[in-house]
């Protein structure tokens, strides 16, 4: 199914690059709406019976937006199981109204094989089948006719166009470009003996002209033919070490010759044939070319770890390659992606991994999976026990991962541990900027749960001014800048959280109106994020239905394992039971089911608190004991957890002891007030408020007997929008992802 090489498809490509200015596309074809686990290199059997469903889910979101053209290349070689997947995609497309009228699907088919029964009966399905159409460009004969169409007046001899024909390839561009330079041209001063390749002879010509050293331009297009038909005038700039400025001109310079077309800072050859002309140049110089690109790479593209690897291994550079290859591997881990490569592919086999890089992959990739399951101390083990000569950038993601573990595990000194590692590389900044900025990233919790609000602050300020000089040429800053906003909560207060996590929510949501697809990871980060702030803020309404979005993600795509997904499912179930959508009773149910389904998870404070307290609403008193009992006994293994945690637990408990009326209850209450100074300043002022107003259910009236709770929740911030946020004094409370990156 994924067989680029095949020539109807390259022509659709070609047909499309050449119709449209630099940068456009037209439709998403099967191969970038697919998982790359269902794509082989040639053909491929589709294994997972999910497949057919999350496609069906990347279309109805693709097709909000716009037409969708799919391709199938190549029909005839498909084999049974990749047949039955696209009847059955046919069927849906049928079934499905919305998926009728905005979705296309393409059969490319060579009509000199004879078709198999199957295979002839998908193409009878396929409604709208066109089975006598060809995509070739004009014929040898034709092509003296397009000349004079193109303007040239002059009769050419046979020979003479017979060469043009081949320098054009008989594409209609290039034959323009051709006539254009044809008609100031002397027939006598064209040679088919001398000049064996005509389109060089055209470009030099036009070379010639240009008011600057033409060498020059030759250079600098070269350069540019070496990185491919598209590239970034920063990029350009970089390769060939020249000034942006004199870069600028030149382009300006080289569009004016139709050499290339720019589109802002992107800019693009005008045809492969043009970048092909240049490339010749550029080969000769191809592995100084690639160890230098390779260093821009590392500067302008830092994320892009698998483009670096393929330069390093065309420089010849095989460790480099290796650790380049490693950090691509573990970028896809970290983003859910566990299936896209595999140690076996060709890249893998051309830059002959070390096993002590094999180790150290299949090491982290079982981290990355029990950090997935919330089994952090165990992810710890096996983080340490990696050591041994592994190279820098290896051993900064290793304890990058150690230390976004470390900080999950609730303890003051494990948060210390991690700041520690983290601030052990910040000479990173101008080798792997990337990689640093994650680092810096991971560093805000950190801070935050040390109480270092004056460092948090300055991090962030430092962040921010380290994103901001990037944003002109790497594609990336503006990415790792949504994850800040996306995480804001954790050191702001929560209005100014909430106008920044919806910030970065429409960022991913344009990202899919303009550009077909967006990081679904990412994207799942931050509706779980906004549905906790929205609880924070009593909008349980956008927070239940961000939550259920997040939720829905997991669902239509279960090739991509998301982070703390127990954390959106908290938030669905606290906002329903909010907003009156859910009895306390059913919450305590689904929570059950939830702690079930995650029964490794170390993080898992926050999820009994919240089972215990609607386990007191709902009047299910010893279950609530229950878990109150189990955070009790975490409370005892980690005597320096966060006060937070241990505010929020004890102090529900002391709602659920005063509700039997049992003598501690005040003091479990009044020990938590002790705590409230501890706590962050985004939610200090609040929690004050609420731990002042119920503190009258702990006090004895005249007659020995302790009041209930009051009759009418308290809403504690102008700003909320319902008063029901503490009911009956209980804290409940959302859960957040701050360090999955």
């Amino acid at each position: 199914m994924r067989r680029f090489a095949s020539r109807g498809l390259r022509i659709v490509e070609s047909l499309v690059e050449d119709l449209l200015p630099a940068g456009k596309t037209t439709a998403k074809t099967i191969m970038s709406l697919l998982p790359n686990s269902v794509i082989g290199t040639e053909t491929s059997s589709i294994q997972n019976a999910e497949v057919p469903r999350e496609l069906l889910a990347r279309l109805t979101r693709a097709i909000k937006h716009r037409h969708v053209l799919l391709i199938a290349d190549d029909l005839q070689y498909f084999d049974e199981d990749s047949l039955r997947f696209l009847s059955g995609l046919a069927a849906i497309q049928v079934g499905v109204s919305d998926l009728l009228d905005r979705v296309s699907m393409l059969s490319v088919v060579n009509d000199e094989i004879l078709l198999e029964g199957k295979t002839q009966e998908l193409v009878d399905t396929i409604t709208g089948t066109l089975t006598a159409a060809t995509l070739d460009r004009c014929d040898a004969h034709q092509f003296g006719d397009v000349l004079r169409c193109f303007g040239l007046g002059v009769p050419l001899p046979p020979d003479v166009t017979r060469l043009l024909y081949d320098c054009s390839q008989g594409h209609l561009h290039i034959a323009k470009f051709i006539a254009d330079e044809l008609r100031i041209t002397k027939l006598k001063d064209l040679d088919a003996a001398t000049f064996s390749d005509l389109l060089q002879y055209v470009i030099q010509r036009r070379l010639e002209k240009t008011p600057i050293e033409h060498e020059r331009l030759a250079n600098l297009l070269s350069s540019a033919a070496f990185i491919g038909r598209s590239f970034t005038q920063q990029e350009l700039a970089c390769l060939a070490g020249t000034d942006i400025s004199d870069v600028r001109q030149a382009l300006r310079l080289a569009e004016s010759l139709r050499f290339v077309e720019t589109e802002g800072d992107d800019v693009r050859f005008s045809h492969e044939i043009m970048r092909s002309y240049f490339f010749r140049y550029a080969t000769a110089h191809k592995m100084q070319f690639s160890s230098k690109y390779s260093q821009c790479l590392r500067i302008l593209r830092p994320a892009d770890y698998f483009a670096r690897s393929i330069t390093l291994l065309d420089a010849d550079d095989f460790p480099g390659a290796a650790v380049a290859y490693c950090q691509g591997m573990i970028a896809d881990w970290r983003a859910g992606r566990t299936d896209e490569r595999r140690l076996d592919d060709p890249s893998a086999r051309r830059i002959h991994l070390r096993q002590i890089d094999q180790d150290y992959l299949f090491s982290m990739h079982q981290a990355h999976i029990l950090l997935s399951k919330g089994d952090y101390r165990s992810a710890c083990l096996i983080l340490d026990a990696l050591q041994g000569a592994l190279d820098r950038p290896l051993l900064a993601e290793r304890d990058y991962l150690r230390a976004e573990a470390l900080l999950k595990d609730l303890g003051a000194s494990s948060t210390r541990e991690a700041a520690r590692i983290l601030g052990e590389w910040d000479d990173l900044r101008d080798v792997e900027p990337e990689l640093w900025c994650r680092m810096k990233l991971l560093c805000l919790l950190a801070h935050v749960q040390l109480e270092e609000y004056s460092e948090l602050k300055k991090t962030e300020r430092q962040i921010i001014a380290f994103l901001s000089s990037r944003a002109r040429f790497d594609r990336s800053a503006e990415h790792q800048l949504n994850r800040l906003l996306a995480t804001s909560e954790m050191h702001s207060s929560a209005e100014i959280a909430q106008k920044r996590i919806h910030q970065a929510c429409e960022y991913y949501e344009r990202q899919f109106r303009e550009n077909g697809t967006t990081d679904i990871y990412e994207y799942f980060i931050c509706l779980t994020n906004r549905s906790g702030n929205g609880i924070t803020n009593g909008l349980y309404h956008d927070a239940f239905a961000a939550g259920c979005e997040a939720l829905a993600l997991g669902r239509e795509y279960p090739t991509i394992r998301f982070p703390a997904q127990w954390a959106a499912a908290n938030n669905v179930v606290v906002a329903a039971v909010l907003d009156g959508r859910m009895l306390p009773d059913e919450g305590v149910e689904c929570l059950r089911e939830l702690l079930e389904r995650y029964p490794e998870m170390d993080d898992d404070v926050l999820l009994h608190s919240n089972m215990a307290s609607l386990a007191v609403l709902s009047g299910q008193l010893d279950l609530a004991f229950r878990h109150f009992d189990i955070n009790a006994r975490r409370f005892a293994e980690t005597p320096d957890i966060d006060p937070y945690y241990f505010y929020l637990s004890e102090g529900n408990r002391a709602i659920a002891l005063q509700r039997i009326s049992a003598p501690s209850a005040k003091d479990v209450w009044d020990s938590c007030g002790i705590l409230i100074p501890k706590l962050a300043p985004a939610i200090r002022h609040d929690l004050k408020r609420r731990h002042d107003a119920y503190a009258a259910m702990f006090m004895q009236d005249d007659g020995g007997v302790v009041p209930g709770p009051p009759d009418k929740p308290i809403a504690l911030s102008p700003h909320m929008l319902r008063p029901e946020r503490f009911p009956g004094g209980l804290f409940l409370t959302d859960i957040q992802i701050w360090s999955n990156f």
